[in-house]
């Protein structure tokens, strides 16, 4: 069925069952349904582990703000420490499982004295190895990013990792080189196996299609889909800031301008700028009506919401 928001009375307790569809880290949201700064707002971690654990060491890394310093900028936190220190040993890679926490600021995360590449977005593997740009790339808020570090070649070497939300570059934590080589030399990086569940093509020719015009309310009822149907979906932001769109339950294809081809990943989450628009395509994952919401950045406004249909 598809995916819908729980209410939780206040005083009351309520117990959910739910079954994950696939491995990776998933990210569990509470919050109220108002827009105050001291409004509610919770997120429960949750690691799928793999059928067959991975060779590589691994560690997740949940990063979030707790204020602004005395300067006014925000005071980012990974695992609730503002100086986090991973060890590891010399030679070896590191994988980590990356999450973007926070109610409602983007930011860029930085890696800086490693290669560093992504493997998985958004719990899905992606098609190869993605370089991890120098100056850093985007986490929007709920997005979950696993990055794959070269292992550091001496014993004392660190990687740093820094964010930066528009207002400079600030460490968060560092991976130093503190235990010795293993026996065996260095080990290789290994890129996750794909998903066999998602689809391998998409039918792009006879896809269902429908705009989301982002900043209207549009409510239920954009489409109605079959299930095994290819979806496209074309965000479109005549706003003049930029806006974050999450499709609930579902992980898409972002398509190329001409329909010519798509990204080498998958993703649920995304960033569309002011006056432009990102076509989407997907295959959805079961009968029900799924939501899709929309929010702009660092904003206490709740988000818009609309929703189709599969059946």
């Amino acid at each position: 069925t598809g995916m819908a928001d729980i209410v939780v009375d206040p005083g009351a307790a309520l117990d959910v069952d739910l079954t994950a569809p696939d491995s990776g880290l998933l990210l569990m949201e509470a919050r109220s349904t108002g827009t105050a700064p001291a409004s509610l707002h919770a997120v429960l971690p949750v690691l799928v582990a793999d059928a067959e654990p991975g060779a590589i060491p691994e560690v997740v890394v949940l990063i979030g703000e707790t204020g602004p310093d005395e300067s006014g900028k925000a005071v980012f936190v990974a695992n609730d420490q503002t100086d986090l220190t991973l060890p590891v040993a010399v030679g070896v890679p590191l994988l980590l499982r990356c999450a973007n926490i926070s109610r409602h600021s983007p930011f860029l995360l930085i890696v800086d004295g490693a290669a560093a590449a992504m493997v998985v977005l958004d719990s899905q593997p992606s098609d190869a190895a993605t370089p991890w740009p120098e100056g850093g790339a985007p986490l929007l808020p709920g997005t979950r990013c696993d990055l794959m570090l070269a292992g550091l070649p001496s014993e004392g070497g660190v990687i740093r990792l820094l964010v930066d939300d528009g207002a400079g570059p600030r460490p968060i934590g560092r991976v130093i080189a503190t235990l010795p080589a293993l026996p065996d030399g260095p080990v290789a990086p290994i890129m996750p196996p794909p998903n066999p569940a998602l689809p391998t093509s998409l039918d792009l020719a006879g896809a269902v299609r429908s705009d989301v015009i982002i900043g209207e309310p549009q409510g239920p009822g954009l489409l109605t889909a079959d299930v095994g149907a290819t979806i496209v979906l074309r965000l479109v932001n005549r706003t003049a800031g930029p806006a974050i769109v999450h499709l609930r339950g579902q992980t898409a294809r972002i398509l190329h301008a001409l329909d010519d081809g798509w990204e080498p990943y998958w993703t649920d989450t995304l960033l569309v700028m002011p006056e432009s628009e990102r076509l989407v395509a997907f295959m959805p994952t079961g009968v029900g009506e799924w939501r899709i919401e929309m929010t702009k950045p660092d904003s206490e406004a709740p988000p818009t919401i609309t929703a189709f249909t599969v059946r």
